[in-house]
C-alpha cells in the first residue's frame, strides 16, 4: 500500500470520527433558542455534509486498497492484526449501510435506535483502528 493512501485513509478516518462526534453533541446538546422555540444548531448540516463526504471518500479508498492490503491480509493470515482488520473490515461495512438507512428510516423508534447503534459502532471502529495501527507500530518497533 503506498505512503499517500495510508495518509488519505487516516485523515479521512479523522475528519469522519471528529466531525461524527460533532454531530451528536450538536444535535443533542447545543440547541438555539429562537422566538419559535428550539432549533437545531445550525452547524449541524455542516457536520454532517463533512461527515457524509469524508465518508464518500474513505469508501472509495478502502476499495483501492482492497487488493494491496485487504485480501493480501486475507491470504497471509497474519495472527497479530487479522482479528482487529476484520472487525475495522466489518464495522465499516456497518456503518456504512446503518449510515444509508438513516437517511430513508422515517419510524423514529428505529432511526433511533440505528442513530444510536451507529454511534456506539462508530466509537467502537475508533478504538479498533487504534489498536490495528498500534500493533503495526509494535511490530516495526
Amino acid at each position: 500500500m503506498k505512503k499517500n493512501d495510508k495518509m488519505y485513509i487516516y485523515s479521512c478516518f479523522c475528519i469522519m470520527a471528529i466531525s461524527g462526534l460533532g454531530i451528536y453533541f450538536l444535535d443533542n446538546f447545543f440547541f438555539i433558542e429562537t422566538e419559535y422555540g428550539l432549533r437545531s444548531n445550525p452547524w449541524l448540516d455542516e457536520f454532517k455534509l463533512l461527515h457524509n463526504s469524508a465518508n464518500f471518500v474513505f469508501i472509495f479508498l478502502v476499495g483501492k486498497i482492497f487488493n494491496q492490503h485487504i485480501f493480501l491480509g486475507l491470504k497471509k493470515k497474519k495472527r497479530d492484526r487479522f482479528y482487529s482488520g476484520h472487525m475495522i473490515f466489518y464495522i465499516t461495512l456497518f456503518l456504512a449501510t446503518s449510515g444509508v438507512l438513516l437517511f430513508y428510516l422515517s419510524d423514529e423508534k428505529l432511526s433511533g435506535f440505528l442513530r444510536d447503534l451507529h454511534l456506539y459502532m462508530g466509537l467502537f471502529l475508533i478504538f479498533n483502528f487504534l489498536i490495528h495501527y498500534l500493533s503495526l507500530k509494535n511490530k516495526k518497533g
